[in-house]
């Protein structure tokens, strides 16, 4: 008995190490080629996310590279291949795109928010609270896509920009985009005197890697490095700093 109970000691530590060899394997193999990540061009939350996806990789020796798309292109880019994923998408696009798997935890946390022209006064509760209005969204995005589908009145553009201007003419009586990306746009185009960002939030939701299925081998590995990193508290540490940053970059761009 105790025999076999040192052989199956000794098969549980041979595998164990074969799984770190297969782990170190993989790990090195992507070392070499490095990844590339689609993500949408526009929102600056994504900006954010960006960096904190090149620092996950990164911190396992994975070089990254980002490719900025317009929204539906972005996704279908990462979902046929021809990417090796996004940067972050909600939680509802792996029902969407089955080739994309979705890594936990989250990267970053989003809030959507409706900017209306100064003076006008809206009760935000959620979508069907605005959905009598005139709503203004971004094309590929998708919580607003998914908010507004059963809506009358949608405005759909292109452009971050565009979809300030589709407010200011009047075209759109509200537009939702992140509250993050509505303070960098109301700053960028000196625009804080003539709308306002509306509170509470209409939807609040978490932001994911998504990696093609192609590279299912390397998700367990970074997901360990994700809950790691998450769990040491070093994950909230670089969301502050990289938001920092961008700001502090905002700020000398207008100097």
């Amino acid at each position: 008995m105790r025999v076999s109970i040192l052989c199956l000691l000794g098969i549980a530590l041979l595998s164990s190490f074969a799984n770190a060899q297969s782990d170190e394997e993989i790990l090195s193999f992507y070392r070499e080629t490095g990844l590339t990540f689609s993500t949408i061009e526009g929102d600056s939350i994504l900006k954010v996310g960006s960096e904190l996806v090149k620092e996950v990789y990164g911190s396992l020796g994975i070089p990254v590279t980002i490719e900025i798309m317009p929204g539906k292109r972005a996704l279908q880019q990462a979902s046929v291949g021809n990417v090796d994923g996004e940067v972050v998408r909600t939680v509802r696009v792996q029902e969407l795109r089955p080739t994309l798997i979705r890594l936990s935890p989250h990267i970053i946390k989003g809030s959507g928010s409706v900017l209306v022209k100064k003076g006008r006064n809206i009760d935000v509760n959620g979508w069907p609270s605005i959905s009598e209005y005139k709503v203004g969204v971004t094309r590929g995005i998708q919580y607003t896509e998914d908010g507004v589908k059963d809506f009358q009145h949608n405005h759909v553009v292109n452009t971050d920009f565009a979809l300030i201007e589709i407010l200011r003419l009047g075209r759109a009586d509200l537009i939702v985009t992140t509250r993050f990306n509505g303070l960098y746009l109301l700053n960028k185009m000196n625009l804080q005197d003539e709308i306002d960002i509306l509170s509470p939030p209409i939807e609040t939701f978490r932001l994911y890697n998504y990696l093609h299925v192609k590279h299912k081998a390397l998700v367990p590995i970074v997901e360990d490095h994700l809950v790691q990193m998450t769990v040491s508290g070093e994950l909230s540490q670089l969301r502050s700093r990289f938001k920092k940053e961008f700001w502090t970059n905002i700020e000398l761009s207008q100097e």
